[in-house]
């Protein structure tokens, strides 16, 4: 990603601009990069409190039918959780900008703001499951559930190499 390179830029745009004593101090598309580090670094601080042994243990001690069945659902969810966080994080974004309503307006921003929070943690967390999910499908004794789990992932791309268009 080039997050850090945009964020080094912001951080050089400001200070010029802050020397040169101009009005306007950020643009729109420095405001959003400086919101995706904030989110990067409060998710990052809030998954610290996550135990990942307990997550690790809890998934080991199912059966491999149950592990299989855990695993396409926290695939389905993890494709519902990035198709409603784009909408999330747009609309979050449209706040921060200014562009839907009075630029001054302190309480759209604050819901957002918690809101994209909760989703960015809500999806690491979600992917931290699927992540552990197939760690524990790696290194069971029964080599089956990996099995299952690797021929499904092939399954789905012949699915989406051979999917027919419509003209």
């Amino acid at each position: 990603s080039f997050l850090p390179i945009r964020i080094i830029w912001v951080g050089l745009t400001f200070l010029f601009r802050l020397l040169t004593c101009r009005s306007r101090w950020m643009d729109n598309a420095h405001k959003c990069d400086v919101a995706r580090v904030i989110l990067l670094i409060t998710c990052t601080y809030a998954m610290r409190y996550v135990d990942t042994s307990q997550v690790y243990h809890l998934v080991r001690g199912q059966s491999v039918i149950k592990l299989y069945v855990i695993f396409n659902v926290l695939e389905i969810f993890d494709r519902l959780a990035a198709s409603i966080g784009q909408d999330v994080l747009d609309s979050f974004y449209w706040v921060l900008t200014g562009s839907g309503s009075r630029k001054r307006d302190v309480l759209p921003f604050v819901f957002y703001s918690i809101v994209a929070t909760l989703y960015v943690f809500i999806h690491s967390v979600l992917l931290l499951c699927q992540v552990v999910t197939i760690n524990v499908a790696i290194n069971s004794h029964s080599k089956a559930l990996l099995t299952v789990m690797v021929s499904n992932q092939f399954v789905e791309l012949k699915g989406n190499v051979f999917k027919k268009f419509d003209d």
